[in-house]
């Protein structure tokens, strides 16, 4: 398509799609600077702290809406079946990451559930959603990349992939820990190892320029879950790690959401 050509129904509504996620990333972003600077008043358990969670969610609502529009575009548009599974994988992946949000926002302001290590027990909690949301992520990525990659490759790749996830859990490990927690937290480790790996097949099918934003995105993704080990969970730098962490995140969610139109330009429609 040339600069002076009308865009289509489809390309507006992929430009529009993408154009409405762009300006949703800028305003999560905008809300977790001003957070940081200490100027909403979002003390834990005030009705400030209650409002400011709900706006985080209605943000990622935003998103889920634009996830939604993506699964009518690959209908409308005529897109191939592979596609089409891929946009409803994308949909289904971010409404569960978004169940895995509201118990991340704690609105009954319930601490050490677990043990007495970990205060913000609910972040091991949201695993419930944000395991099999990622765990989507992981199969759209493999359906995507599956043609280009040998069986071999998959699956010694992914045994590397989990040996590293095993490692770095281990290298934070605390005994103190409840079982079940640390045997969630690990289960979501080794996810995280084989989802960044999910990124290399994705890459192969597509090249490393066209499909740089969602595998930007995956790793993101794989940060922001990171930082929350490292900094919220076991060392407390709560709030500052949850802006920053929501920032990544969000943006993660955005970028992964891209999964789609991606794999309509790699297999177009017939």
């Amino acid at each position: 398509m040339t600069r002076n050509q009308p865009l289509t129904g489809s390309d507006a509504t992929k430009a529009s799609i993408q154009a409405q996620a762009a300006v949703l990333v800028t305003l999560s972003t905008l809300l977790q600077c001003v957070a940081l600077l200490g100027v909403l008043p979002i003390a834990p358990g005030s009705l400030g702290r209650h409002v400011y969670s709900t706006v985080e969610l209605l943000l990622v609502a935003g998103l889920l809406y634009q996830g939604w529009r993506i699964r009518q575009w690959a209908v409308a548009s005529g897109q191939g079946a592979l596609v089409r599974q891929i946009a409803r994988l994308c949909f289904y992946s971010l409404l569960l990451c978004g169940l895995g949000d509201i118990v991340n926002r704690n609105y009954l302001e319930r601490y050490y559930p677990w043990d007495e290590v970990i205060k913000h027990g609910y972040l091991v909690q949201s695993i419930l959603f944000f395991f099999p949301g990622y765990a989507l992520v992981v199969v759209a990525n493999w359906r995507l990349g599956a043609p280009h990659v040998h069986p071999r490759t998959v699956v010694w790749g992914t045994l590397a992939a989990l040996g590293l996830g095993a490692l770095a859990f281990f290298g934070s490990y605390d005994p103190r820990v409840n079982a079940l927690a640390s045997a969630a937290m690990l289960a979501y480790t080794l996810l995280h190892a084989v989802l960044v790996l999910s990124v290399v097949w994705v890459v192969r099918a597509c090249g490393w320029a066209a499909s740089s934003l969602v595998a930007m995105g995956v790793l993101l993704a794989a940060v922001a879950d990171a930082l929350i080990g490292h900094f919220w969970i076991f060392s407390d730098h709560f709030p500052v790690i949850e802006h920053v962490n929501w920032v990544i995140y969000f943006a993660s969610l955005a970028l992964i959401q891209q999964l789609p139109f991606l794999a309509a330009r790699a297999h177009p429609a017939d």
